[in-house]
This record gives C-alpha cells, structure tokens and sequence, in this order.
C-alpha cells in the first residue's frame, strides 16, 4: 500500500512539473528594430488613454502625395532589463480581420485597441 501511494505521488509530481515547462506563455525575444519605421507616417500614444485593456493611437500621415494603408493586427511588447519582448497570449488559435484603413496625405486618424480577449487585463509597463 505504502508503494502504491508513493508510486501515486511520485506520477502527480512529474505531470505537474511536465505541465508548467510547456512554452505556450514563454517571453519570445521581438524580431522587430528601428529599421520597422515608415518613412513619412508618425503614431502616437494618447497616454490619458492607457489602460490595463487597451489604448488609442494617433496615425498621422506626413507625407504631401502618399497614401498608406493600415490594419487591425497588432502585438504587444514589453521591455525587460532593456530588451524588447512579445507579450504571452492567452489564446492559442487567433485572428485578425483583414482590413485596410486608408490613411491620406496630411490626414490624422484615430486607432482604438482593445486587448483582454488577447492578452488578457495587463499590468503597467514603460
């Protein structure tokens, strides 16, 4: 009996260790640098609209004659002891819609993203 119940904690112990070392919510280090920038087109945070679920941003287009073209995808990133890195999800099969924003000369607009169904309430960053 007393093997029995050692062999019984002995598996349990294994399947809880064996379940945390799966790297579904690992940090992935960005792939992104300073070479990602749009030449012409600027975007901006709105801080009084940060918050644990989302935020809007100001796309501007800077440019006299170019169009651009943007869509609803997004990722976050956080910085860690000065490295960029993807947030987690907390979903493992998702999607965008596949859309395009037309962005005008000299036009503005405002982007709106809301996030818990990705990622869920966040914590503050930098």
């Amino acid at each position: 009996m007393n093997k029995r119940f050692c062999m019984l904690i002995f598996i349990a112990v294994i399947l809880v260790f064996a379940s945390s070392c799966t790297k579904t919510n690992a940090w992935e280090p960005t792939k992104y640098d300073d070479s990602y920038t749009l030449e012409g087109v600027n975007m901006a945070v709105k801080e009084e609209t940060v918050s644990p679920t989302g935020l809007t941003v100001i796309i501007e287009n800077n440019s006299v004659s170019r169009q651009f073209v943007f869509g609803e995808d997004f990722l976050l990133e956080k910085r860690i002891k000065d490295k960029w890195y993807h947030v987690p999800v907390i979903i493992e099969n998702y999607a965008f819609n596949s859309i395009g924003y037309e962005l005008a000369p000299k036009e503005k607009r405002k982007w709106t993203v809301d996030w818990p169904w990705l990622y869920g309430n966040l914590d503050a960053g930098e």
